[in-house]
């Protein structure tokens, strides 16, 4: 965890800078300029490590931001002359490092014959098939999902990002499930992100969206795919129900490993134990106790009984 390596290092750096100023030849006499000098480093050191807390929050987001970890659903409504087809996607735009997360394929208006998926990814997401097909030859396909008589809607995979960056991953639907397999030439679809359809001047909530009441999507209104415009691509996702591939982001960053919190608990930890071990104080406190107890014990070591009895 970031936290706690950003901790032990400001500890580990100030202990080596307090057992250096530890170790100096020094007088027994008090001077108040020895002080002086100890409370200036002391304040230094703590001060340089608050900076470094401070900067590496600013630098990475605490474990429990909400604003990391967001699903995204994206539905493709299909229709011609009284029939439909319905295609949602539901997978994190924006997650964590070491965060397990689904992505769900469902199909609504398809027939109940098991169809197979295939899902393709960069090595940084660690992918796992949660519906494995029955057909064992295909099992042996990498990222390949079937859907069965038991659940003929919907396949599932389980990913796990291993380092941050922007990884695309590409959906390749089945041809049976494709607009143009169900409903013939003639279909037309419209695009919908967390249930608010989707325009060339944004995406906005059905029902109260600029389109229905003041014409604010703009002339040509939400987009709309066929056969003869089967693609579209909006932020970070793209469709081509003609191919049948349907691309998607997903931003995975790195974050401090503790709760916000957690991070101030440790950062003042750090800053004072800094202070303390930086300017030599605590090793000089250690080295007094220690000179006590020695000088609290005779020469031969402790006089019992039965060493005077000898």
């Amino acid at each position: 965890m970031i936290a706690v390596m950003v901790l032990l290092g400001t500890i580990a750096l100030s202990s080596i800078i307090g057992l250096y100023l530890f170790r100096r030849p020094r007088t027994r006499r008090f001077s108040f300029a020895r002080f002086l000098l100890s409370a200036l480093i002391a304040s230094v050191v703590a001060i340089t490590t608050l900076i470094v807390f401070i900067v590496m929050r600013f630098s990475y987001p605490a474990a429990d931001d909400a604003n990391l970890r967001s699903e995204t659903h994206l539905t493709f409504h299909s229709a011609v002359a009284g029939r439909d087809s319905t295609i949602l996607i539901a997978y994190q735009s924006n997650t964590t490092i070491d965060h397990d997360y689904q992505i769900v394929v469902r199909v609504e208006g398809a027939g109940p014959e098991p169809q197979l998926y295939r899902l393709e990814t960069a090595r940084s997401i660690e992918l796992r098939t949660v519906d494995r097909c029955a057909d064992s030859n295909t099992n042996t396909i990498q990222n390949v999902a079937c859907t069965s008589q038991d659940n003929p809607k919907e396949v599932r995979w389980e990913a796990t990002p291993k380092s941050t960056g922007s990884v695309l991953s590409t959906l390749v639907l089945p041809v049976a499930v494709r607009p143009g397999h169900l409903l013939g030439a003639d279909w037309t679809a419209q695009a919908f992100v967390n249930d608010r359809v989707v325009s060339k001047g944004g995406a906005y909530d059905r029902g109260y969206g600029p389109y229905e009441s003041y014409g604010l999507y703009g002339d040509e209104g939400p987009y709309t795919m066929n056969a003869d415009a089967p693609a579209m691509s909006y932020e970070n996702w793209s469709i081509d129900l003609a191919s049948g591939q349907i691309r998607f982001t997903t931003d995975v960053v790195r974050t401090l490993g503790v709760s916000d919190r957690t991070y101030v608990t440790l950062a003042v930890v750090g800053t004072f134990a800094s202070g303390a071990l930086g300017s030599g104080w605590l090793f000089k406190l250690f080295g007094l106790l220690s000179s006590y107890r020695k000088r609290g014990q005779p020469e031969g070591g402790i006089d019992s009984e039965d060493n005077r009895a000898v």
